[in-house]
């Protein structure tokens, strides 16, 4: 930058000194006879003694100070204005001539009170202002007339602004009758149905009462629903022997009572169990020549054959836990263990005998255990021998459930583990971050500069895509992590920021101070150098090009 100098003249007053010479008499034996004349001060000259001879010859003496002016009898006023203090005017007392003006009002301020008309009119969003005029001069004020702006009328019907799908209703734009707003409606009951389309599997298998359910997954979101498939259920499995319903006669078989999973019950006739006029038969036990069979519950503790034989005719029998029935068992009665029991009843009809192998099983429990595969954990259960299991509920993050690997329509005959199956839920949440680089240092923000959710399948691997931001370059082509069943997976992208060498060319100038190169990041500022040209003054930067700034001289 130059310096300007200013040439400063001193001038200097030249104060001469009149000398009077007060010449004598050409008489040389004169005697001066003065006559003495006093002479007033004035506002501005001192006042004296003149002493005056007749010769012509002059002195002054006794001075006296000048009188200075003083303005005490003001001889007029004017008034002040909306803006303008007014004055008053005095002349000197002494009668010099001298003026003196001094304020003597404060401005009197404007008066805003004639009201002139509307200066602008109301909108949506503006209030309307009035013009005044001031009641003392032609100045006015232009004054806000709060609350009477219009508000937005949105009647302008624009279109669409996004349709309806199964899960949200449709958005229509509606512009303002008086301006460019716009504003977004929802219409109302608008959604679109769902289509269930998407087999997904299993949702409940067919029992002996009731159908099997099979889950459709919506084709447009996830929502999904359960059909039931008709005439899908299983046949009764009538396995749980209750008792007997009615006992057998000499003209009509015995008939037992089974019992379904599901409760209902089946009527069985036992055939070769009529009564005859000699010999034993059995009520509940199923006879197969001399081989006899029947199962009890667990809780059955112990068997009476009394209640069970029934002997015809002259038939008598004893029961024996021996086959050689040397040591019958006189109360008939016997103790059960769980499992295979085996006793021995021997018939005697006259000199006739016949040995029967009996064998009742007392049902053993079964412990029925579930692998969910990951699944929240099922209890397991206690289920006795030619009973049912429960169909239990699981669920798994990430997944939807595809059915259990056991047909629960089917009894249980020993220990069991039962698994369930799964398949990866397609819509898995995932997250994207973009981070640019600060502009301070080669850091990152901690908080992301878009976040972007997403969905996938569970287990897959997702790519984040890499967006292009201005003036910023990813430090990688590609970002990707396995999809997390909990919605877990994080992808973050990361961008460093674009630097820019920026030249300053002085123009001819030379430079005095600063760098006319420098390197910058995107967004940062650079210092200006300093260049100094003889014969010009410097006005500036020519930004035009960005990349060869040059200085400016005139």
């Amino acid at each position: 930058m130059k310096k300007k100098w200013l040439l400063g003249v001193l001038a200097t007053a030249c104060v001469s000194l009149v000398a009077v010479a007060f010449s004598a008499c050409e008489d040389g034996n004169h005697t001066h006879k003065y006559t003495k004349e006093t002479v007033a001060p004035t506002c501005t000259e001192q006042g004296y003694t003149l002493s005056t001879c007749s010769c012509g010859a002059q002195k002054r003496s006794n001075y006296k100070a000048a009188l200075g002016h003083s303005f005490t009898n003001y001889i007029s006023n004017d008034d002040g204005t909306c803006t303008q203090s007014g004055t008053k005017t005095a002349l000197c007392d002494h009668g010099c001539g001298e003026e003196d003006t001094l304020p003597d009002t404060t401005a009197v301020g404007h008066q805003y009170t004639q009201y002139v008309g509307v200066y602008s009119s109301a909108t949506c969003t503006s209030n309307r202002f009035d013009t005044y005029r001031c009641a003392n001069c032609t100045s006015t004020e232009n004054r806000e007339v709060a609350n009477s702006a219009l508000g937005h009328s949105y009647t302008i019907y624009q279109g669409v602004y996004s349709p309806a799908t199964c899960t949200s209703n449709r958005i229509e734009t509606y512009k303002c009758a008086n301006c460019t707003s716009t504003e977004q409606r929802e219409v109302a009951d608008s959604k679109t149905s769902h289509s269930y389309t998407q087999y997904i599997g299993v949702y409940s298998l067919a029992t002996c009462t009731s159908n099997r359910f099979d889950t459709y997954r919506c084709a447009n979101c996830t929502s999904t629903e359960n059909r039931e498939v008709p005439d899908s259920k299983t046949s009764h499995s009538y396995t749980q022997y209750i008792g007997v319903y009615s006992p057998a006669t000499y003209t009509s078989n015995r008939f037992d009572t089974y019992r379904c999973a599901c409760g209902a019950t089946e009527n069985r006739e036992i055939l070769g169990t009529m009564l005859v006029s000699s010999g034993i038969s059995f009520k509940t036990l199923t006879k197969d020549g001399t081989k006899v069979y029947g199962k009890v519950s667990n809780d059955t503790a112990e068997f009476s054959f009394i209640d069970e034989v029934i002997a015809g005719g002259n038939a008598t029998y004893i029961v024996d836990d021996n086959k050689d029935c040397t040591s019958p068992i006189r109360s008939k009665t016997v103790d059960l263990v769980v499992g295979d029991n085996t006793f021995y009843v021997l018939e005697e009809v006259g000199n006739d005998v016949k040995l029967y192998t009996v064998t009742i099983r007392r049902r053993p429990k079964y412990t029925v255990t579930f692998n969910t595969a990951g699944g929240t954990s099922v209890s397991s259960q206690t289920v006795e021998e030619d009973d049912f299991a429960t169909v239990p509920t699981t669920t798994k993050t990430g997944y939807i459930f595809t059915g259990w690997n056991y047909d629960f329509t089917q009894p249980i005959t020993s220990n069991t583990t039962i698994t369930a199956s799964w398949t990866p839920d397609t819509g898995t949440k995932y997250t994207v971050e973009y981070y640019l680089q600060n502009l301070e240092n080669d850091n990152y923000p901690t908080t992301p500069s878009e976040v972007v959710k997403m969905a996938g399948t569970t287990g897959e691997i997702a790519y984040a895509e890499i967006k292009d931001y201005p003036h910023f370059t990813p430090t990688s082509q590609s970002v990707s992590g396995t999809i997390k069943a909990d919605d877990s997976l994080v992808l973050k992208v990361y961008y460093t920021r674009d630097k820019y060498t920026v030249t300053f060319d002085g123009a001819g100038g030379t430079l005095t101070s600063g760098i006319t190169s420098q390197t910058v990041k995107y967004g940062g500022s650079v210092t200006a150098p300093t260049f100094d040209r003889v014969g010009y003054t410097f006005t500036g930067y020519d930004k035009t090009n960005y990349t060869n700034i040059s200085e400016s001289f005139t």
